[in-house]
């Protein structure tokens, strides 16, 4: 990463000093040809920090791949030089956001978070080209590629030739591009949303009641299901005795059994005029369906508890098509998610292990596969055919 930020620098005229431990010897040619001053050595001791020119310098940037000596490095300038600006890499946010506000350091940039933003972003075709927050307000740096009608005040827009064109204009042809800044909430109005035009129709469609009553049968234990095969046979055996013993039309006689083993009983039919086998079985039949009735309320009690604790463990609905996948929730796919969650994006997180320390945070709002992203079965569990965009942060 330090190498790319001094390159910028250069690019940009500043005069940069390099102050690293080791480093690419291809790199440090480079940098030194562009006229950065080099120096080979740890910035964590004072008197070398001191001997590479601290004191003359507008600003430091500790960008190690270590958060400690980072925090360490900026410590040691603000002590050496009160009036020195400090930017320092940090991975943990928690910890840059510490940094800043009791540290003394004047920005500590995470990284992990840095990223998110991007990633989420380029799932839909925008590319994030910087993050930005003004008074803990959050705004992005967009690239959108012509032909495109903007709804946001260009910053610059630039012709397939580089030319940079006048910055009011609304409409970017095929070719050309055109820098915004916006507020990250605009950024849900650009995200893919799951289609939920009719859904109640659709819920209440044959297949998807097919498919409710299967996953009902499916996590019913074989004893439930017995009594529930047996209830439902009785029913059948009583509408055909009650047609029969009592003299009823077959809607009649379903009316009846229906009352009769819901304990309702209107009143208008009732099998005390029946012979008296008709009426021992009716109440054979009360008994056996008033337990029916309490195992069938307990079987659908047991199922809406049974998915909210899957919901707890990480299984959500996913839709079978236009969902996003993050392969690999570390430090950056955590935050990922969580950015995609804030757009109201659907998706699916694919973590290797259940140690992840982050699949806690998750899964209360995404429904997570735990699985190696790279075998195929991992890949036929997350609907490998049907995702537009997938995200690999491991």
């Amino acid at each position: 990463m330090g190498y790319h930020v001094v390159k910028l620098l250069l690019d940009l005229g500043e005069e940069v000093t390099i102050v690293t431990l080791s480093s690419r010897d291809e790199w440090l040619n480079n940098v030194k040809g562009q006229g950065a001053k080099v120096f080979i050595g740890d910035a964590r001791d004072e008197s070398f920090l001191i001997k590479s020119g601290i004191e003359n310098v507008d600003a430091v940037i500790a960008c190690t791949h270590n958060d400690g000596t980072n925090v360490e490095i900026s410590l040691d300038v603000n002590r050496i030089c009160h009036n020195k600006r400090t930017i320092a890499r940090i991975i943990d946010p928690s910890l840059a956001r510490h940094a800043e506000k009791h540290l003394g350091v004047h920005r500590a940039i995470a990284m992990t978070a840095a990223a998110a933003p991007t990633f989420a972003a380029a799932t839909f075709g925008d590319s994030v080209l910087t993050e930005l927050k003004v008074n803990h307000e959050r705004y992005l740096a967009l690239r959108v590629d012509g032909p495109h009608h903007l709804t946001e005040k260009p910053l610059v827009a630039i012709s397939p030739t580089g030319e940079c064109l006048f910055h009011e204009r609304k409409e970017l042809q095929a070719g050309e591009t055109a820098v915004v800044m916006t507020h990250s909430d605009t950024m849900i109005e650009r995200a893919p949303k799951h289609q939920r035009t009719h859904s109640l129709l659709k819920a209440l469609a044959p297949t998807s009641v097919f498919k409710f009553i299967h996953s009902v049968w499916g996590n019913t234990s074989v004893q439930l299901r017995a009594v529930l095969v047996a209830i439902f046979s009785v029913i059948v055996i009583s509408v055909l005795v009650f047609q029969n013993g009592m003299k009823l039309s077959l809607v009649d006689s379903l009316y009846f059994t229906v009352t009769t083993a819901t304990t309702t009983g209107y009143g208008d039919l009732s099998p005390k005029d029946a012979a008296n086998w008709v009426k021992l079985y009716t109440c054979g039949m009360m008994v056996i369906c008033s337990a029916g009735l309490a195992i069938l309320f307990s079987v659908v009690t047991d199922y809406i508890l049974t998915a909210r604790m899957l919901q707890l463990r990480g299984h959500h609905h996913v839709p079978e098509r236009g969902h996003v996948i993050v392969v690999g929730v570390g430090t950056v796919g955590y935050r990922t998610v969580a950015e995609l969650v804030r757009l109201k994006t659907p998706l699916v997180a694919v973590e290797q292990s259940e140690d992840s320390p982050y699949l806690s945070h998750i899964r209360p709002n995404t429904h997570v596969v735990v699985g190696d992203g790279r075998e195929p079965e991992t890949l036929i569990i997350m609907r490998k055919r049907s995702w537009p965009s997938l995200l690999a942060t491991r």
